[in-house]
């Protein structure tokens, strides 16, 4: 019954005043149009398929996660200093636990983005090397390692390690887009930050039922 409930389907209308959310603390309204406008979507239907508990590992996440299509996930993460924020990022392909980091190459399939909710930072993929030296820079869109919960990018850029509660970024090679004093989660623009995630949330993307 508890598995059922955490499924329940959100209905994410722009203006909405009243969602029902299972268990979710982190989809909050404002996030919720937020996310739909970085996404280009007027309307779209989320189903919770994921709110991490106690014990989780990276294995529950796959268990939960794979297979189902475009997803957003939602981190509330500390950093060294004690600082809070809501981070996380929108993958428009299924996740999977086969070790293999998914490659877009060509630029229209460079959907992915990462983002800080709580800055209100987003970053997409790179469309190529700041210095044109590599074609395939920002080509890395997730890594789908079945010991990582929802890693983005190569390095990683955005890396939740197997316990779902330690990681942090490096070196953001995939989605950071250089543009001066843009920090997207707190940390140097290079080199690496280490987190904690104290919540987790993870939403399954769908059309608006007509």
């Amino acid at each position: 019954m508890l598995k059922a409930a955490r499924a329940a389907v959100l209905a994410i209308l722009v203006g909405c005043t009243a969602v029902a959310q299972a268990e979710a603390v982190l989809l909050t309204p404002a996030l919720q149009s937020q996310m739909l406008q970085w996404l280009g979507q007027g309307t779209a239907q989320l189903s919770n398929v994921f709110t991490k508990k106690t014990g989780d590992t990276a294995a529950a996440f796959h268990a939960a996660v794979d297979g189902k299509g475009a997803t957003f996930s939602l981190m509330q993460v500390r950093d060294a200093a004690g600082n809070v924020s809501v981070i996380g990022g929108y993958n428009p392909q299924s996740w999977d636990s086969t070790g293999a980091v998914h490659t877009t190459v060509p630029l229209a399939e460079r959907t992915a983005f990462i983002f800080n909710a709580t800055t209100g930072y987003m970053y997409r993929q790179m469309p190529k090397s700041p210095d044109d030296g590599v074609p395939d820079y920002g080509a890395h869109q997730t890594d789908n390692c079945a010991v990582c919960g929802p890693s983005f990018g190569a390095g990683a850029d955005l890396l939740v390690g197997q316990d779902l509660t330690t990681g942090g970024n490096s070196y953001l090679t995939s989605y950071y887009s250089f543009e001066p004093g843009a920090q997207p989660f707190g940390g140097s623009i290079v080199g690496s930050a280490q987190f904690t995630y104290m919540a987790m949330e993870v939403y399954s993307i769908s059309a608006v039922p007509e």
